[in-house]
């Protein structure tokens, strides 16, 4: 049942997959509420256990689960109890390490303020709190805007300032960064990733080209290699064979283009000296080589996307243009819709 209600839990804040503490799980519980007053049905709320000085001993590191639940959490709100008469030292020592990273989200509060009795046992509890936090270092700044707040009762008459309202709206403000965040990241990520995928379309063509154009070269310097050796052979044999046996090979208009090419590629032959010949030979026959063998081991070709990376990224650009940014200007409208509702309401 324990592993039941812990995947329950998870499910309901995912987060909690990460926090590894198998003696937590049988200490939490979870309240689901379908109200839609105010913004309550963007909230999740965490109570987490009070803290008191003295050696209260759980199965678990307190300790790590509540500044660990501090850095997830958008909003950090630590009330002191009145009851306890300031006597917050164990709490202190986690605020503390939460005030480097999450500082902006620290709102210190006085709950349950209509057990006081008076004003000014409110005013001397808030006052022993301002004195504890001023002991800390980066602690003395919050120690001013401390609030008195208490949930009011409407059968009895409230004597005592109530600033449950500031609370409210510290919330109210925070559900509204948070969720325009959200959506301008949304955004972000979307226009990021149109851009990006795009970006990676345009540059694969163009490396397609340019692969195009050095496979080209290759090719005729490939020809190059294999067409002069051809050439030069087939020369010396149309000089060495007779007219009639070539003329029943040729016709006659082809057999005499052959024959001028033929005389034109031995006469160059025959300018070189001949004691340079062998040497011009051996010079021919490797620059034929290497116009074979050079492109095909050098040949440096730019990445291009493969037809499966192209039906995927092509996927993820369609899901993105016509199911993620409609669904965020979606979520912006409903949201709009949702502020209008509540101002109306107030």
């Amino acid at each position: 049942m324990a592993s039941e209600h812990q995947n329950c839990l998870e499910g309901v804040i995912p987060n909690l997959k990460r926090l590894s503490l198998p003696a937590m799980s049988h200490y939490i519980t979870a309240e689901i509420s379908i109200s839609k007053e105010k913004k309550f049905q963007l909230l999740t709320l965490i109570d987490t256990p009070g803290l008191v000085d003295g050696e209260g001993v759980y199965p678990f590191d307190l300790n790590e689960v509540l500044i660990w639940l501090g850095e997830q959490a958008d909003l950090i709100l630590i009330f002191f109890d009145p009851v306890g008469k300031a006597n917050c030292k164990r709490l202190l020592d986690i605020v503390l390490k939460l005030k480097d990273t999450r500082g902006d989200n620290l709102h210190f509060y006085l709950s349950n303020a209509n057990l006081l009795t008076n004003s000014n046992e409110s005013k001397n509890v808030i006052l022993n709190i301002i004195q504890e936090m001023n002991l800390y270092p980066g602690l003395g700044g919050y120690a001013s805007n401390i609030q008195a707040f208490y949930i009011p009762n409407p059968k009895k008459s409230n004597r005592y300032v109530n600033q449950i309202d500031k609370l409210c709206a510290t919330i109210d403000e925070k559900v509204d960064q948070t969720v325009e965040n959200a959506l301008k990241q949304l955004e972000k990520d979307c226009d990021q990733i149109i851009e990006l995928i795009t970006k990676q379309f345009k540059q694969s063509k163009q490396n397609s080209i340019s692969n195009l154009k050095i496979h080209l070269k290759c090719y005729l310097l490939k020809i190059f290699g294999f067409l002069l050796p051809v050439l030069f052979v087939l020369s010396v044999l149309l000089n060495l064979l007779s007219r009639n046996f070539l003329l029943k090979i040729f016709n006659e208009k082809s057999l005499n283009v052959l024959l001028t090419f033929s005389s034109f590629l031995l006469a160059t032959w025959d300018w070189i000296p001949i004691e340079n010949q062998f040497y011009t030979l051996l010079m021919f026959l490797g620059m034929c080589y290497l116009s074979i063998r050079v492109p095909q081991r050098y040949m440096r070709l730019k990445p291009t996307l493969s037809k499966k990376s192209k039906r995927k990224m092509t996927l993820w650009l369609q899901f993105v243009k016509n199911v993620a940014k409609p669904k965020q200007i979606q979520l912006r409208k409903a949201y709009s819709a949702l502020k209008a509702s509540n101002s109306e309401n107030k």
